[in-house]
């Protein structure tokens, strides 16, 4: 009942009389509903890996992107520094705005090292709920796939069956 099948029928059966060894077959139970829940929890599978490897793709993406926001960043930093060391003559307005220009790229810097970190977070997150739900349905499957061996019977000791 655990795994949704309530209904098993005898599919084969030995002969009554038949005189059998411990750990001869005996008989079959009907696999049909358990057949059928093994292939709607490889569909589960399947979409769960899917789902798995999907999200690994975008975190990895998501990550990347912010990684070249970060250095795209830290190069216009560096271009607006060498701008301020060559405007030493230039009239304090100009560099009054290469200066805030900077401070708003380091701002941006900053604010894009701490989205990445929260990307980052929600990534592993992400992650994590998406390994979940695939080991779950490995779970189920192998739990299943444990049920469906013991759909053959066996002689538990060498007798007649009667």
């Amino acid at each position: 009942q655990r795994h949704g099948i309530y209904r098993v029928q005898i599919s084969d059966i030995v002969p009554e009389g038949t005189y059998v060894d411990s750990g001869d077959y005996v008989a079959a139970l009907d696999k049909t509903d358990i057949s059928s829940k093994i292939n709607d929890v490889l569909v589960e599978l399947d979409k769960a890996q899917s789902l798995y490897t999907q999200t690994q793709l975008d975190t990895s993406l998501t990550l990347r992107e912010k990684r070249n926001e970060i250095d795209k960043l830290q190069f216009e930093i560096k271009q607006k520094k060498i701008e301020l060391e060559q405007s030493k003559y230039e009239p304090p307005a100009t560099i009054q705005k290469i200066t805030l220009d900077e401070e708003r790229l380091e701002q941006n810097l900053e604010q894009t090292r701490e989205n990445y970190i929260i990307n980052k977070k929600q990534g592993v997150a992400k992650m994590a709920e998406a390994g979940a739900e695939l080991q779950k349905a490995r779970n189920q499957l192998q739990k299943l796939q444990e049920l469906e061996k013991e759909f053959r019977i066996t002689a538990p000791k060498q007798g007649m069956v009667g």
